[in-house]
């Protein structure tokens, strides 16, 4: 496999070998399907949140991808003469994926978050574009207030009863 390219933006190593490099390692361990593993969007307001929120730093820090996702990111790079060229946004990692899922067929992918419209819209465009992604379940979790945080772990419990092979937050 290719070495990944990543440049150190703001205290985060973030991607910069474009969109299909990450799309082709994700691929790679959703088939290999070892551990969880999971990707974060870097841009400039999640930096800024991540200032004053040490558990979201965390978070952050502990992705096994993090991409570009902002115009901030790369003007920062470019600014430091990096090597981030490009965005690579949740929307384009999200519709990628699901190609490469749909090509391999039997794929599945549980969303967490949102409303239940939203993930109804979800399913049905999967259904409609994706047909070799299998929906493993969604999730719509009662809106809590910032600070109610440690009741999280409860939303957990329906991701890990049907088992996917990924996992978006919608």
């Amino acid at each position: 496999m290719k070495t990944r390219v990543v440049e150190e933006i703001l205290g985060y190593a973030v991607r910069a070998d474009g969109l299909t490099a990450c799309l082709t390692e994700i691929e790679a361990a959703l088939v290999k399907r070892k551990r969880c593993a999971w990707l974060a969007c870097i841009n400039p307001h999640s930096v800024v949140q991540a200032e004053s929120d040490p558990a979201f730093a965390a978070a952050l820090h502990g992705a096994d991808w993090r991409v570009p996702d902002g115009a901030g990111i790369v003007l920062a790079s470019r600014w430091l003469d990096g090597r981030i060229t490009q965005r690579v946004t949740g929307s384009d990692i999200f519709q990628g994926l699901n190609e490469r899922m749909h090509e391999h067929g039997g794929l599945s992918c549980f969303f967490l978050g949102s409303t239940e419209a939203t993930l109804t819209k979800i399913r049905a465009r999967l259904a409609r574009e994706y047909l070799g992604v299998r929906v493993a379940g969604t999730y719509s979790p009662p809106y809590r207030r910032h600070s109610a945080r440690r009741k999280l772990p409860r939303c957990w419990q329906p991701l890990r009863r049907r088992n996917p092979m990924c996992c978006g937050w919608a």
